[in-house]
């Protein structure tokens, strides 16, 4: 890899791909800035960003046989006669660091703005143990081990783990980073090791069962928690002395009243804080509901308003969807268990960011 390496950062691709913006999808942009770029950034950007297919001899001179194998080999890269083209995977950065991710609908390398939310929101913390669940394709690993942290980085899918362990090899980390191929509950019943840092960012989309069809990597069971509610209570035994649990998430709930992760940190005996990021509707119209409503009707094959008639009966004792990230630490005592809350929302309509 050590070609595509230096091509990298000789290029100026990070400069390029930055100017637009953090976690940013610019294709036109993208496109019409790359028509004045010299070479190989012109062409990096093409096979990288814009999906172009590149003749294969041109591809191996851009990054080296190697890299181009490799590529190849874990799927970014897919062959077509005499060519080769991205299979639906992009090459973004993030803080500094260079990764592949994938998107389609149903990706199996998933990086959306609730990956960014943790990446930003975790607490910098230095030369400690950190566990990374649901690891993906390496963004919270990558940005942990830049810290100087070991990483242990767990993760289902076999292909996601070789796309994690590719991105840490083009950024120098793989000797920081343990990547583990292995379901997040058949992981819980390994030998248990302490950790200062358990990072995760599972699937979190509130949506009803059965849901048949909808990307795992999204769904995040009725209330949207069902991954969280098993890591809290099957991960507490492997928080070090004032460890932490850092995660984000979705849920459906009153606006008053306990939030459904304040009744899941005081049954699993933990305590910190839950900042409440930002609120959506339970109503037609609304940006979230209608996003939800669309990815319903995809899974099952039915129309949107009945999909969205769906979700309002099943939500009718609900009325936002809310947005969040938490830090929880284990609760000395029963008494301590719960959460102070942080409402940034009351003036926020918006996503992960303000």
């Amino acid at each position: 890899m050590k070609n595509l390496v230096e091509q990298l950062q000789a290029s100026g691709y990070l400069q390029f791909y930055l100017f637009f913006g953090e976690m940013n999808l610019r294709y036109k942009d993208w496109a019409g800035a790359a028509t004045t770029a010299p070479e190989p950034l012109r062409s990096l950007v093409s096979l990288f960003l814009l999906g172009e297919p590149m003749a294969r001899p041109a591809a191996a001179c851009l990054v080296g046989d190697d890299a181009l194998e490799r590529l190849e080999r874990v799927g970014v890269l897919v062959a077509e006669q005499d060519q080769v083209r991205s299979d639906s995977f992009y090459l973004l950065v993030h803080r500094g660091l260079f990764y592949f991710c994938q998107m389609t609908p149903d990706p199996f390398a998933y990086v959306g703005e609730d990956s960014l939310a943790l990446s930003h929101y975790q607490t910098p913390i230095r030369e400690s143990r950190v566990l990374d669940l649901c690891a993906g394709p390496g963004l919270q690993s990558m940005v942990a081990a830049l810290r100087g942290n070991r990483v242990t980085a767990v993760e289902c899918s076999e292909r996601a783990c070789a796309i994690h362990r590719l991105n840490l090899e083009i950024n120098g980390l793989t000797d920081r980073v343990e990547v583990v191929p292995m379901a997040v509950e058949a992981f819980a019943d390994t030998p248990s090791e302490k950790y200062s840092q358990i990072l995760f960012n599972p699937p979190l989309v509130p949506m009803p069962a059965p849901a048949q069809g909808f990307p795992a990597a999204g769904y995040g069971g009725p209330d949207g928690l069902d991954l969280t509610d098993f890591v809290l209570q099957n991960y507490r035994k492997n928080l070090a002395n004032f460890g932490h649990f850092e995660f984000v998430g979705m849920t459906v709930s009153p606006r008053r009243g306990p939030h459904p992760v304040a009744k899941l940190a005081r049954r699993c005996h933990l305590q910190g804080r839950l900042h409440i990021l930002s609120r959506h509707r339970l109503a037609g119209g609304s940006v979230v509901m209608e996003m939800h409503a669309a990815s319903l009707a995809r899974a099952r094959s039915i129309s949107t308003p009945s999909a969205r008639q769906e979700l309002s009966e099943r939500y009718q004792s609900s009325d936002h969807f809310f947005l969040f990230f938490a830090r929880l630490k284990a609760a000395t005592r029963a008494k301590e268990a719960g959460l102070a809350t942080v409402d940034m929302s009351a003036s926020h309509y918006g996503g992960w960011f303000s």
